[in-house]
């Protein structure tokens, strides 16, 4: 299949390369060669100022009684840093963990665990470092596929794949299961939506949103579909809501607010619990023109955000494979706007209505956007 040319004012238009981008030799129209464009307009990205920067090409976060805790994964550590209501570390410990560890989550009662690319679970103790229990999935752990959560305050875990929801003990020796993805679809679960590594869950840790795309067969031919599960567990009882809509839409859910927001496209859309979808407004987009480096001719590439996050309720978030970008609604204007050239964005966090933390290539960053 032969590649649409990206033409300007003419059929066969030119350029020449500019410091920024690209210049048609015709008509002086500049494309740069990032930019995010938003209500008519194109923007250069910011430059990246962070409060704080540390090693770690993903990362978790909780906030612990009076200490917030940060964990960060590089090849063969992973470090835990007690911060303080500034984000200043008050401490930090590195511990010596697998280098095929790909994920760390941080729970309650002081202990972390990480998950292996074969799915391997290892427990840790901050406190000594030393690993307490081991579990093994049996399965990949790839990010589509696995996720593992903290669940309550007392130590245990949600564990998710594409077949089911189980409730772990800490040491991974008791378990219940919660859900069967076969109960809600003839075939399971195809993928579960990582949201940036996290599903969404409320401050308590006993009530998570899911979002799995999953194979329905509709006259006979197979269609992929999409579907929402809030999961809350009340004394020890779970119970289980979900939506189902259109694959392509990749939801959020918002526990202050009790709604269901995604994006579509460059669309911000809304869900009710019949799966009527409004469209709220149009979002940024990224643009990115390129020759190849010189090899072949010009091209465009549009990305449009993967997910939507309320900081405030004016204020959102918009990631993209390699960009962010923070969004006033109300005044309908671009607050901070980063791209992270070909470093995808691994981890993406709220740490309070000021404050993100995201990884990217091989650093944390945390990011105060008051100060900006």
């Amino acid at each position: 299949m032969e590649w649409e040319k990206f033409n300007c004012c003419q059929k066969e238009s030119q350029f020449k390369k500019i410091n920024n981008g690209y210049q048609c030799v015709y008509c002086g129209k500049i494309f740069l060669s990032e930019s995010v464009e938003y209500r008519g307009k194109s923007f250069s990205f910011d430059k990246l100022k962070y409060q704080a920067k540390f090693r770690g090409d993903k990362a978790d976060y909780l906030n612990s009684e009076d200490k917030h805790i940060l964990a960060a994964i590089h090849p063969g550590i992973v470090d835990i840093m007690y911060m303080d209501n500034a984000h200043n570390i008050l401490d930090k410990k590195s511990v010596k963990v697998k280098k095929s560890v790909n994920e760390v989550r941080i729970n309650y009662n002081y202990t972390f665990l990480t998950i292996t690319d074969r799915g391997v679970i290892d427990v840790y103790s901050m406190e000594t470092g030393q690993s307490i229990a081991q579990y093994k999935t049996g399965r990949q752990c790839n990010c589509f596929k696995l996720n593992i959560l903290p669940f309550g305050k007392q130590g245990n875990w949600l564990y998710i794949d594409t077949e089911k929801i189980v409730c772990f003990s800490n040491d991974f020796r008791e378990s219940n299961t919660v859900l069967l993805f076969t109960d809600l679809f003839n075939n399971g679960a195809f993928s579960i939506s990582r949201a940036m590594n996290f599903a969404e869950h409320n401050s308590e840790y006993d009530s998570f949103a899911f979002h799995v795309l999953y194979w329905d067969q509709i006259e006979g031919k197979d269609w992929l579909k999409g579907a929402s599960i809030i999961l809350d567990c009340e004394k020890g009882v779970f119970n289980v809501k979900k939506i189902f809509y259109d694959a392509g839409y990749n939801m959020t859910y918002d526990f202050k607010k009790q709604k269901y927001f995604g994006t579509y496209n460059d669309d911000m859309v809304c869900i009710n619990e019949s799966g009527e979808i409004k469209k709220i407004q149009k979002l940024p987009i990224i643009r990115k023109y390129s020759d190849g480096g010189g090899i072949f001719h010009l091209e465009e590439f549009i990305g449009f955000p993967e997910k939507v996050y309320y900081i405030t309720d004016t204020k959102i978030a918009l990631i993209y494979t390699f960009s962010i970008v923070i969004l006033d609604t109300k005044k309908q204007k671009i607050i901070v706007s980063y791209h992270t050239n070909t470093k995808p964005i691994l981890s993406f966090l709220i740490i309070d209505s000021e404050t993100i933390c995201f990884s990217a290539g091989i650093n944390t960053y945390i990011v105060d956007l008051d100060n900006l």
